[in-house]
């Protein structure tokens, strides 16, 4: 299979048991490179890092890199908060693991001969019940700034995200 295949996947929730059954079948069509397009459910604590952990060894045993454009159900300060690494052609990326990385937000890139732009977040419309700085978190919203951002970059031939980037309900 070409390099340039690539294959999307979205709202994993922590579920590792669907995780690695949607790693080992992308692998087995000899595609390397997957797109998580949110709520992966990047996480700090056990939880969080157990699945890391489960798709991280996934992807080791299939040779599979997950490049993940998050969604709502992410830690995004832990997100925001982590270092930067420029391991392959994708850029300063931020590693939450050996074959997990994330995309920031606004994040322009080439690959196959294709531009991409990645344009994570997305609005929580459930806010109201969900408990702040646990399972809902301001930085998840996607700003004007950050769509002008974008915009201002020029086009891409993908635009990888989880949401609209300007839902009606969205006041930021």
């Amino acid at each position: 299979m070409s390099s340039n295949v690539v294959a999307f996947a979205g709202d994993w929730h922590l579920s590792g048991n669907w995780a690695r059954h949607r790693i080992a079948e992308v692998g087995a069509r000899g595609v390397r490179t997957l797109f998580h397009v949110g709520d992966f459910e990047i996480r700090a604590g056990l939880p969080g890092e157990r699945f890391r952990a489960v798709v991280d060894e996934a992807c080791r045993e299939h040779d599979v890199t997950i490049y993940v454009t998050p969604g709502n159900r992410e830690d995004w300060p832990m997100i925001l908060g982590a270092s930067v690494d420029e391991r392959d052609d994708f850029g300063p990326l931020a590693w939450f693991g050996d074959r997990i990385a994330v995309l920031p937000r606004g994040h322009r890139f080439t690959h196959g001969g294709r531009s991409f732009v990645s344009l994570g977040g997305a609005p929580s419309i459930n806010f109201e019940t969900c408990v702040r700085g646990v399972d809902w978190f301001p930085e998840e919203m996607i700003t004007r700034d950050d769509v002008a951002a974008v915009v201002a970059g020029g086009p891409a031939e993908v635009m990888i995200a989880h949401d609209a980037p300007d839902a009606p309900w969205q006041t930021g």
